[in-house]
C-alpha cells in the first residue's frame, strides 16, 4: 500500500473512532446565508464598477492620441504658435525651458499605464477566479500577466498544439482558448510597452527668432559677391570638390546642398526649422547660329566660333572628350552694361537630351587636333565637330520655407531628390522634361547676383590636367590646360566615363553639374572674412516666438495601438455573470496567498489529487493540472 493510501486509512480510522464516520466533501461546504450572498452581491457591484472605470480610462487613451491627430490634421501639419507668456504666470524666456514640454506627453502617457495596467491585470485575474477551467490554464493566465517575457514564455508552451500529430479533441479546443487568452495578454502588454516608446515623440518644439538673427546668414550677402570678382576668384578652387559635392553620401557642407544655399539656424531643436534659401538654376539651349568664324590660329593652337552678333567669337581648343567653357563678352564694350548672365559652352561630346535628341548645334570643325600620349582608343581619334551651347543661369529664393534639421551637426538640408523641397525651390527635377530649344538672344541683368556670371568662366584658375596634341601638318607638340572650372565639370558630368553613349552625359546632368558649381562657389565666398555677412551681429536671439508640433505618425500609431488595447481590456476583463447565492472567495486577484487560502478550502481534493505524481516536475504538474478542472466561486 503506497504511503497516500495509508494516511487515508489513518484518516478514515481516527475519523470512525471518533463517531464522525468518514468526512464527506458536500458537508464541508458552507451553507449559503444571508450574510454571503449581501457579500457576493456587493463584490459584483464593485467588479462592475471596476469594470467600467477601466474601460473609460482606456476610452480617454484612444481619445487623447485621435485628439492630437485631429489637430495635426486641422492645422495640416503646422506647428502652434506659443505664447512665451501662459497662464498661472509661467514664463518660458528661457528656450530650454520650453523645450521641455515635449517631455509632458511624455510624462503623462507613462504615469497613465501604470495604473490602467494595475487595474486591468487586477480585473482580468479576478475574472480568471469565477471561470469553470483547469490548473493549467488559471496557471498560464496569471503567469502571463507577470510581464511580457514570461507571456512570451508562456506562449512558447503552446506550440505542440499546432503540431501534425496533435490530437484534436475536447482538450485541445480547451488549451487553444486558453492560448488565445495568452495571447491577448502579450498584445496588451507590447501595446503598452510601445505607447511608451512613442510618447516621447508625440509632441516635439523649436523656438525661431521673430527677427531672423539666430541663423548664420549667408543668402543676403549673395547680391554683394556677385559684384566682386576678386572674391569669387579667390572662391574658385572649391569647385575641385564638384564630384564629392553633387554626393551626398561622401561629403556634406553646411548651408549648401546641390545648387542651394540655405542659411543655417544657429539653434537646436528637436523638430525642423524653417530657413531661407537661393537656388541657382542653369538652363541649356542649342547656338543652332553659331559657326566656325577663322582658321586654325597657329600660334594659339585655337579655333575662332562666332556665337551671336551681339558677343565676342569665343575661341575653343577642341580636343576628344573635352569640354570648353568660355565667358560671355558684348562686342560693344564701350557700355557699362554687365555681361550677360550666360555661360558659353562647347563639348566634344554630343550631349542628349530627355527624347534622346542632340539639337541643331552639332558644329564640324577644321582642321582637327591630333592627340599625342592617348591611353584609349576612343581619346586617340581626333575630334571632328563640336555642339554649342548657352547655358543662361537664374536664381530663385525662398523664404522662410525650407526646413533643416538641427538635432545632429551639421545642420543639413534635405535631399534635393525630395518632392515638396524641389517645388519650394522651384529646381528642374527629374518630373520636369529637359530638351533641347535654340538660343536666340542673350539677356541683360542688372541683378548685382547675376553681375558676374557672364565673366564667370575666365576667373576660373587653371587646374593640372593638361592635353597634348598636334595641329595638322605639323610635328609640333602643343598643349592645352583646362580650367579648374573644365576640368571639375567634365569629372562630375562623366566626361572620363566609357564611350558608350548611354553613359555619355546628358543635358540634366550639364544643367546640374554647372548650378552646383555656382553655388559651390559662392558659398565658399560668402564663408571668406571679407563677405558682408561677417558683419552682421548673428548670434543673438530676439523676441523669439515659441511653437508645438504634432507629429505625423506618432499620434496614428498611439491612437491605433490604444484602440487594440481598449479592445482587449473588454475581452480581458469583462466579469462573468454569477449565482448571487453562490459563496464568493472574497478575492480580487491571483496572487501566491489567494490562491493557498482558495486551494486550503478546497473540498474537492484538488491539493491530493496533484500531490499523487511520483515526480513533481514543472512538465508533469503542468501535464497533471490540464486533467484538474476547478471554480473557485464553489467553496
Amino acid at each position: 500500500m503506497s504511503k497516500g493510501n495509508i494516511a487515508s486509512a489513518d484518516q478514515d480510522l481516527l475519523a470512525s473512532k471518533q463517531g464522525l464516520g468518514t468526512p464527506d466533501p458536500e458537508d464541508q461546504k458552507e451553507v449559503p446565508t444571508a450574510i454571503t450572498s449581501k457579500r457576493s452581491v456587493a463584490s459584483q457591484w464593485a467588479g462592475t464598477l471596476l469594470f467600467c472605470l477601466c474601460i473609460l480610462l482606456h476610452v480617454i487613451l484612444v481619445a487623447f492620441h485621435a485628439v492630437l491627430v485631429g489637430l495635426r490634421h486641422r492645422r495640416k501639419g503646422a506647428a502652434f504658435v506659443v505664447d512665451k507668456f501662459v497662464p498661472g504666470g509661467l514664463s518660458f524666456e528661457d528656450p530650454k525651458l520650453f523645450g521641455k514640454l515635449s517631455l509632458v506627453p511624455n510624462a503623462i502617457i507613462k504615469i497613465y499605464l501604470v495604473p490602467l495596467l494595475y487595474l486591468t491585470q487586477l480585473l482580468a485575474l479576478r475574472r480568471d477566479l469565477h471561470l469553470k477551467q483547469t490548473l493549467t490554464a488559471m496557471h498560464d493566465k496569471s503567469e502571463a500577466w507577470l510581464s511580457l517575457g514570461a507571456t512570451g514564455v508562456t506562449l512558447f508552451r503552446y506550440m505542440d498544439l499546432f503540431k501534425r500529430n496533435a490530437n484534436r479533441d475536447t482538450k485541445w479546443h480547451q488549451e487553444l482558448m486558453s492560448l488565445a487568452t495568452v495571447f491577448g495578454v502579450f498584445m496588451y502588454l507590447a501595446g503598452s510597452l510601445v505607447l511608451g516608446i512613442i510618447a516621447p515623440d508625440l509632441i516635439s518644439t523649436f523656438v525661431q527668432d521673430a527677427n531672423s538673427t539666430d541663423y548664420e546668414r549667408y543668402t543676403p550677402s549673395l547680391p554683394s559677391i556677385g559684384q566682386n570678382i576678386s572674391l569669387l576668384q579667390d572662391a574658385y578652387p572649391i569647385v575641385d570638390l564638384l564630384s564629392l559635392l553633387m554626393n551626398d553620401a561622401n561629403v556634406n557642407i553646411n548651408g549648401l546642398v546641390g545648387n542651394i544655399i540655405y542659411d543655417v539656424p544657429l539653434a537646436v531643436s528637436d523638430s525642423p526649422s524653417p530657413t531661407n534659401a537661393t537656388a541657382f538654376e542653369v538652363s541649356c539651349q542649342s547656338i543652332a547660329a553659331g559657326f566656325q568664324d577663322g582658321d586654325l590660329d597657329a600660334t594659339n593652337f585655337t579655333i575662332p566660333i562666332h556665337v551671336h552678333d551681339e558677343l565676342m567669337d569665343i575661341n575653343i581648343t577642341p580636343l576628344p572628350r573635352s569640354l570648353n567653357i568660355r565667358p560671355a563678352v558684348w562686342r560693344d564694350s564701350s557700355g557699362t552694361t554687365a555681361p550677360p548672365p550666360v555661360l558659353l559652352v562647347a563639348s566634344t561630346l554630343l550631349i542628349q537630351d530627355d527624347g534622346g535628341a542632340l539639337g541643331n548645334a552639332v558644329l564640324t570643325i577644321n582642321p582637327t587636333l591630333r592627340p599625342e600620349k592617348c591611353i584609349s582608343t576612343p581619346d586617340c581619334i581626333a575630334a571632328s565637330s563640336v555642339q554649342l551651347m548657352a547655358c543662361t543661369v537664374t536664381y530663385q529664393t525662398v523664404l522662410n520655407q525650407v526646413l533643416i534639421d538641427t538635432i545632429d551637426w551639421p545642420y543639413l538640408a534635405p535631399n534635393t531628390s525630395d518632392t515638396n523641397f524641389a517645388e519650394l525651390v522651384n529646381l528642374t527635377g527629374d518630373s520636369v522634361a529637359h530638351n533641347w530649344t535654340d538660343w536666340n538672344e542673350p539677356a541683360t541683368t542688372k541683378d548685382p547676383i547675376l553681375s558676374n556670371i557672364g565673366s564667370f568662366p575666365s576667373i576660373s584658375p587653371l587646374s593640372h590636367a593638361v592635353q597634348l596634341f598636334k595641329a595638322p601638318g605639323s610635328n609640333q607638340t602643343s598643349s592645352y590646360t583646362y580650367s579648374l572650372l573644365e576640368e571639375s565639370v567634365m569629372e562630375a558630368a562623366g566626361y572620363y566615363n566609357s564611350p558608350d553613349p548611354s553613359t555619355d552625359p546628358d543635358l540634366v546632368w550639364i544643367e546640374a553639374t554647372l548650378a552646383s558649381a555656382l553655388a559651390s562657389v559662392f558659398l565658399r565666398a560668402a564663408l571668406t572674412p571679407d563677405s558682408i555677412h561677417e558683419a552682421e551681429n548673428l548670434y543673438i536671439v530676439v523676441d523669439p516666438k515659441y511653437y508645438l508640433e504634432i507629429k505625423h505618425w506618432q499620434p496614428w500609431l498611439g491612437t491605433a495601438i490604444s484602440a487594440m488595447m481598449l479592445v482587449l481590456a473588454v475581452v480581458l476583463t469583462r466579469q462573468p455573470a454569477r449565482d448571487p447565492h453562490s459563496r464568493d472567495p472574497h478575492v480580487s486577484g491571483l496572487g501566491v496567498l489567494q490562491l493557498t487560502w482558495l486551494l486550503g478550502r478546497d473540498a474537492t481534493g484538488i491539493a491530493q489529487r496533484t500531490a499523487r505524481l511520483d515526480e513533481p516536475t514543472a512538465a508533469n504538474l503542468r501535464e497533471h493540472g490540464k486533467t484538474v478542472e476547478v471554480e473557485f466561486t464553489e467553496y
